[in-house]
């Protein structure tokens, strides 16, 4: 779409060690590459609030091929996703999770 990717998310060429962003998905695994832990599943584990209601992943693209008429479902389950995806970084390192209350998605 033309849109340059910020310079934290140019990754080619770097290093694992040089990219400056962690995935909740590889800080899980321990190691274990031959599977995944889905992040309804992490949220559980750690009791964070699932971001599950109504669509999941699987469904995204079926919906917005669909119709546009999905989109606002579409963006909620993403927003969604953002901020379980946060607590649950927050929880995986030991940090005070946020409260709902003080969480702004615009």
């Amino acid at each position: 779409n033309g849109i340059d990717l910020p310079t934290s998310m140019q990754f080619a060429g770097k290093k694992p060690w040089e990219i400056l962003h962690q995935d909740t998905l590889d800080m899980w695994r321990f190691g274990d590459f031959k599977s995944y832990t889905s992040l309804e599943l992490l949220c559980e584990v750690l009791g964070v609030d699932t971001p599950k209601d109504g669509i999941d992943g699987s469904m995204v693209n079926q919906l917005y091929w669909d119709s546009n008429v999905h989109i606002n479902e579409i963006l909620t389950y993403c927003k969604a996703d953002v901020v379980a995806t946060m607590q649950v970084w927050l929880k995986i390192n030991m940090a005070e999770q946020l409260p709902p209350e003080s969480i702004t998605i615009k």
